[in-house]
């Protein structure tokens, strides 16, 4: 090419997809090479190098052409037919004397002189190249240039001008001898992060996270590292470009999820895929599916506001904020007129669909009692569901009528062992001879449903009953082996209710079970204000009246499921202030077994009269947080904790009830991470 190409063209010979190339240059110097090109292959650049480094300058030297001689240099290079076999001449001559080790090191002077006489002697002195330059230059110059025959002589004269000559050329004399060059071919990437969810549920990320790093693994051993920001957490995905990654072979992209102290709360990696373009794509299309992880519990976990429940323009939202309510007990109120939140009946919780179900009383509520037609000034209980994941509203549904006693809400917190899991609410309205009976209900977690729908009502008619109580459970389970346990801490007993397998009919439902009886010992109860199921199925109960957590199987038996060795079928529950009554508010139990403890102290109208205590799963007490105010809890899979505030709000019908935050643990700081 000419002196003012800038553009070096060529075809590869593969027609497969390449990722990288290797051009590996041969040079005229002499050095080491850490190329692993065979040598011989860069003879034709060594040539090359030689022909512009040293004959072009020598040819202008000895016929003092000068800078006049540009038009030499763009004539010789386009003439291919003189210039490959020259160039054959000159690599002869240069390998030559490169191999020759007395011309090689650091002796410069003597290798430029050794290699100007033999260019002089065997290739200017020669007739064809003579011949080209009698064409190439005027006549002028050629007869103002020093006659061919006397170049053989003029050669003694070059040894005056070696050392301008070194100046130049050293350096190239010294370079290793073929240098490589990596060309490596881009594209861009889009790259998709997805939540994962189980069953019904809507997909998010971890409520705390924060940023990601992706890795993108390719298959020849090197990596490429990204990070972004994940703006709202509660998005379903999030997708990013990425530019110029690397071409060719095979590629994983692997995520990982952080809080804000640099704790891994999510992770997961894409499929084994062709590095090229999507077909039909202008760059790389991927995505990750990211499962949420554990939040770590220690002794310094403090669980921090995250979110709260609010009704605006007829639709619910998550409200992010680290500002909890402020209500507490004081502010729940009492009579039938105008719109006052009462009471608070619990809050359960279900993973399979990421449904939230809870109960209250209020007046104000605009429906009807069971029992009669006119509810708008009555003190009624009434039951909803609400959806956890980012849209809340894909799970609303609401009861048409209200209770004079609060209805309980039976919901499989991790879903059931076999088939599909069932949905319960214990009906208020029966009595000890008729029974108080368990009625299935249809939750939807579906945001194409509209508000409006039927089906987002309850169906609360009577004539179908999955089993029923002879005591009215203040508490009640669902076991996911297919039974529903109930307490009431007047009764010193264990309610357990195997479902059956159809519905029927009033009078024909089964009973309830009643075991054990009023003591300390195991098996014994005093005053079970609260019952919960944990993941390896065994039945928690919490007594009062014992001051304990103790564990049953399913049968009512007790067993040995703590580490104490002198009592391993219970726990002791801390107490915080003996002077004060205490009054458990909730109990739930997370995936791998750790115990959650909500509690109130004397009349509950101070926030720090409010306990949050966990246990680990063997038994012994992890972390206490004061000043958690709800009137109850649940814990979802990965640690979040849902609360039943005393704050009241209006449903979009207008509707008197409590709202409901979320509850994230605070991660452990990891070092470096800023």
């Amino acid at each position: 090419m000419t002196e003012s190409s800038s553009l070096f063209s060529f075809q590869l010979p593969s027609a497969d997809p390449i990722g990288k190339l290797r051009l590996s240059i041969g040079s005229l110097g002499n050095g080491n090479s850490h190329s692993d090109a065979v040598p011989s292959a860069a003879w034709i650049g060594i040539g090359a190098t030689s022909l512009m480094e040293l004959v072009i300058p020598t040819v202008s030297l000895i016929m003092t052409v000068g800078t006049e001689s540009s038009k030499m240099f763009d004539t010789l290079f386009k003439k291919v037919k003189f210039i490959a076999p020259t160039v054959y001449s000159i690599y002869t001559v240069v390998k030559d004397i490169i191999n020759d080790s007395s011309n090689t090191g650091n002796d410069v002077k003597n290798m430029i002189a050794s290699l100007a006489d033999r260019i002089v002697s065997t290739i200017l002195t020669g007739s064809e190249f003579a011949a080209e330059l009698a064409a190439i230059l005027s006549t002028e110059e050629l007869e103002e240039a020093i006659p061919v025959v006397g170049w053989g002589l003029k050669a003694l004269a070059l040894e005056g001008t070696v050392a301008q000559l070194a100046q130049t050329v050293g350096e190239v004399i010294a370079s290793p001898r073929v240098v490589d060059f990596e060309l490596t071919v881009t594209m861009d990437a889009s790259i998709s992060l997805i939540a994962e969810a189980d069953d019904g549920q809507q997909p998010e990320f971890a409520a705390t996270a924060a940023y990601y790093i992706v890795t993108a693994q390719y298959s020849d051993n090197t990596t490429r590292t990204y990070r972004g920001v994940i703006p709202d957490p509660k998005a379903a995905s999030l997708s990013f470009e990425l530019k110029n990654v690397p071409v060719g072979g095979k590629a994983t992209f692997l995520a990982a999820v952080y809080s804000k102290e640099g704790w891994l709360v999510g992770g997961g990696k894409s499929d084994l895929l062709d590095n090229l373009l999507t077909p039909g794509k202008d760059q790389l299309v991927t995505s990750v599916n990211v499962k949420q992880m554990l939040y770590p519990l220690n002794e310094q976990t403090t669980y921090l506001h995250n979110q709260l429940l609010v009704q605006q323009d007829g639709q619910y939202s998550w409200k992010e904020t680290v500002e909890s309510p402020t209500e507490t007990a004081e502010n729940l109120g009492t009579g039938g007129s105008g719109h006052v939140l009462e009471n608070l009946a619990g809050l359960t919780l279900n993973s399979n669909m990421g449904l939230l179900g809870y109960a209250w009383q209020a007046s104000g509520m605009n429906i009807p009692p069971v029992d009669g037609d006119n509810g708008d000034n009555l003190q009624l209980y009434a039951f909803k569901n609400i959806a956890y994941g980012p849209n809340p509203n894909a799970g609303v549904m609401n009861t048409p009528k209200g209770f004079n006693k609060a209805p309980l809400l039976a919901y499989p917190q991790l879903g059931a062992e076999t088939g599909a899991a069932e949905y319960f609410y214990l009906d208020p309205t029966g009595d000890s001879e008729h029974g108080y009976h368990l009625r299935r209900i249809k939750p939807i977690n579906d945001p194409s449903v509209p508000q409006s729908s039927p089906d987002r009502e309850f169906d609360l008619s009577a004539g179908e009953s999955w089993g029923r109580f002879n005591l009215l459970p203040a508490s009640m389970a669902y076991h996911s082996n297919g039974y529903v346990v109930g307490v009431n801490p007047a009764y010193p007993v264990l309610q357990i209710l195997r479902i059956p397998s159809s519905g029927q009919l009033d009078d024909q439902a089964p009973w309830a079970m009643i075991t054990l009886g009023p003591g300390t010992r195991e098996g014994l109860l005093l005053q079970p204000e609260l019952v919960a199921i944990a993941p390896n199925q065994t039945v928690y109960v919490l007594e009062k009246g014992n001051q304990r957590i103790q564990a049953f199987s399913r049968g009512g038996h007790p067993v040995a499921a703590f580490a104490d060795p002198v009592y391993p079928y219970w726990i002791s529950l801390v107490n915080h202030d003996a002077a004060q009554d205490v009054k458990y508010l909730a109990m739930s139990v997370e995936i791998q077994g750790h115990i959650y403890v909500l509690s109130q102290y004397g009349n509950g109208y101070e926030a720090d009269q409010y306990y949050l205590d966990i246990y680990t799963p063997a038994g012994s007490h992890l972390v206490t947080q004061r000043g958690l105010v709800a009137a109850s809890m649940a814990v979802d899979l990965w640690r979040n904790l849902y609360t039943l505030n005393f704050q009241q709000i209006s449903s979009p019908t207008g509707r008197t009830e409590p709202s409901v935050s979320e509850w994230t643990p605070s991660t452990p700081r990891k070092d470096g991470i800023q």
